[in-house]
C-alpha cells in the first residue's frame, strides 16, 4: 500500500505485470486529502501581457482543460471537464481521485509546509514499513505538525 496521488496513475500503469487499484482516504471523524492541481500565471515583466493573458484565460477554460484531462497529465479542476481524465484510467478506480475533491486541500502555499512535509514522509515510512503503528505514527504526524503550525 502507499499513499499517492492521481499523478502517479501512468506511472504505476506503465509497469508490466503491477495490479494495482486506487481506494479513497480513509475517516473517521473527518476526511482529508491533499489536493492540487495544475496553475498557471504571467511573468510580471512579459514583454507581451496581452497575449499571456489571452493564453492563460484560455488554459482556464473548458476546451483547454478537457484537452489536459484527456491527456492523463492531470485532473481538471474546471467543473465538468474530470471525466475523459477518469475514462483514461479503465483499470483503476479513477472516480477515487476526482471524488477527493470533495475534502481536500492544498498545502502548496502554507508558508510552513518545506518544515513538516519532510516530516510527515519519514513519519509514513516507518508506518508502511511497519516501523510503528498506523495509530502511533499518525498520532506523531498530528502532534508534530501541529506544533509547527502553532509556532508559526
Amino acid at each position: 500500500m502507499i499513499t499517492a496521488g492521481s499523478w502517479m496513475a501512468n506511472e504505476y500503469l506503465s509497469i508490466d505485470g503491477l495490479n494495482i487499484d486506487v481506494a479513497p482516504m480513509p475517516k473517521q471523524a473527518q476526511r482529508g486529502s491533499i489536493c492540487g492541481g495544475m496553475g498557471y500565471s504571467i511573468a510580471a515583466k512579459t514583454k507581451h501581457p496581452e497575449e499571456a493573458w489571452k493564453f492563460v484565460e484560455y488554459l482556464g477554460g473548458m476546451d483547454a482543460n478537457i484537452i489536459q484531462s484527456k491527456s492523463g497529465a492531470a485532473i481538471s479542476a474546471y467543473e465538468g471537464s474530470q471525466e475523459p481524465w477518469a475514462e483514461g484510467f479503465p483499470k483503476i478506480k479513477a472516480q477515487v481521485f476526482i471524488d477527493a475533491a470533495d475534502y481536500g486541500y492544498s498545502t502548496q502555499y502554507v508558508e510552513s509546509r518545506r518544515d513538516w512535509v519532510t516530516l510527515e514522509e519519514d513519519i509514513m515510512t516507518q508506518i508502511f514499513t511497519g516501523s510503528i503503528s498506523a495509530e502511533d505514527g499518525c498520532k506523531q504526524i498530528a502532534d508534530q505538525v501541529q506544533a509547527i503550525l502553532d509556532n508559526k
